[in-house]
């Protein structure tokens, strides 16, 4: 009898001793586990980190172009100096698309998108040897002093024929050159290759968090496995399990119910996980509140629609804005005539003409139907005439024969500040209705 109880209690011990072990051999894994946990969460930080900063800086690439665009041609269309001396401020001294390249190189050696940016600073410096020549031109139509010059026109040179012309002649073609085709097929080639670097860089990046986050997932997942292992072998930590493990996570369960990040309690492990968790809950958020972005956008254009409007108008606050409405002349007889399919093409037409017309900050609306809005930021009464040559070249591009019926804008504009009010956008509407009863087909200004 004490010899089946001696061998009893040997088994056991033996049961014991290996639980002992496999334990240890458990918490060692654990702490492998962890550590790889570790790595892989700073991994997944680190893209998160470099993504977001991308993300930031990519559009001022585009916003530094659309920029100097403004600059050059709002001197080319005004002959104040002021413009010209905005655009070297911004051209050598704020550097805004130098800075963005410095920022986001470093990530883009030996991908295509350093392919893409390199072939969008050749357009840009083609496109700045237009702007120069044009800026030059205005010099001399303007009449402006040579000894105030800036030196990067001094080497500019007008040929016999351009010398010839008079200021007015001059001042026609400086602004011909910053509107026709040649120039527009710049900025959109150098609008193309930098989407397409940044989106090239935004993918490769993507897939860096994605591969870092499906590695992260894969160890939480052993782990959770390892511990629940612990649980039933180390029979003696049961109640520090359930205290310290078990305990937290059914609470969590009622977070995660009542769609709440999660308290940081309980086992380290357990922290741990619910930090990831938490983590993951934060950028899960934020996609749902793009979501929600989409819904202040015009489905066919892509523009913001009446929501976005409201809520944007909301939040308003500038020294100086335009506020401009917009009607598409003739749209009713197109839907009649061509059907809505055609219908929704010249909208979007539409669209499109106006976005290439007007920077990259200024926000663009589609009421519905044949209405649009435009809100120009830092424009002031002084730039009526650069606001009716965007319009008129506006009209051209709707004139153009591609196989779509041909419209045409009718716009009314008002000046104001701060935000938009009732009484501006009325101010707008009147004007509006003047340029309808005329026929269409231009704009007129609020008194």
């Amino acid at each position: 009898m004490e010899e089946k109880q001696q061998k009893k209690a040997i088994s056991l011990k033996t049961i014991n001793i290996l639980m002992i072990a496999v334990a240890v051999v458990i918490v060692v894994v654990l702490l492998i586990l962890i550590l790889r946990v570790e790595k892989r969460y700073s991994e997944l930080k680190d893209n998160t980190d470099i993504y977001l900063e991308c993300q930031e800086v990519a559009p001022s690439l585009n916003r530094a172009s659309d920029y100097l665009t403004d600059r050059v041609r709002s001197f080319a269309a005004t002959g104040n100096k002021e413009y010209l001396d905005q655009y070297f401020e911004e051209a050598n001294i704020t550097r805004r698309r130098d800075k963005a390249i410095d920022v986001l190189e470093p990530y883009m050696k030996g991908t295509p998108a350093m392919e893409y940016l390199e072939t969008a600073m050749d357009y840009s410096l083609e496109l700045m040897n237009i702007e120069y020549h044009s800026m030059r031109l205005e010099w001399e139509a303007a009449g402006l002093d040579d000894k105030a010059l800036p030196e990067e026109l001094k080497s500019v040179p007008l040929t016999a024929e351009e010398e010839a012309l008079s200021a007015d002649e001059k001042h026609e073609k400086a602004i011909s050159l910053l509107f026709d085709s040649n120039y527009q097929s710049y900025k959109t080639n150098i609008r193309e290759n930098v989407d397409a670097c940044t989106a090239e860089l935004m993918s490769g990046i993507q897939k860096e968090q994605t591969d870092s986050y499906e590695s992260l997932s894969r160890i939480l997942f052993l782990l959770f496995g390892m511990m629940i292992i612990m649980l039933l072998l180390v029979l003696a930590l049961i109640f520090i399990t359930l205290l310290l493990v078990m305990r937290p996570m059914l609470k969590a369960a009622e977070y995660i119910r009542d769609n709440q990040t999660l308290p940081v309690k309980g086992a380290s492990e357990v922290q741990f996980l619910v930090e990831a968790y938490n983590d993951a809950f934060v950028k899960t958020q934020r996609k749902h509140d793009d979501l929600q972005k989409a819904a202040l956008h015009d489905a066919l254009t892509g523009l913001f629609n009446r929501a976005g409007y409201e809520k944007i108008i909301s939040e308003l606050e500038e020294e100086k804005l335009c506020l401009l409405l917009i009607d598409l002349d003739k749209f009713k007889g197109i839907n009649d005539q061509y059907g809505h399919d055609v219908g929704d093409l010249v909208l979007k037409k539409a669209a499109d003409v106006l976005r290439h017309m007007f920077r990259s900050d200024d926000i663009i609306f589609r009421f519905g139907g044949d209405e649009y809005a435009v809100i120009m930021h830092h424009t002031g009464p002084d730039l009526k005439d650069l606001i009716r040559i965007k319009i008129g070249n506006a009209n051209k591009q709707l004139a153009v024969d591609d196989k779509l019926p041909r419209s045409s804008f009718s716009v009314g504009a008002a000046f104001g500040k701060g935000t938009v009010t009732e009484e501006l956008f009325k101010e707008a509407d009147n004007a509006l209705y003047k340029v309808k009863k005329a026929g269409g087909c231009g704009v007129e200004f609020g008194e």
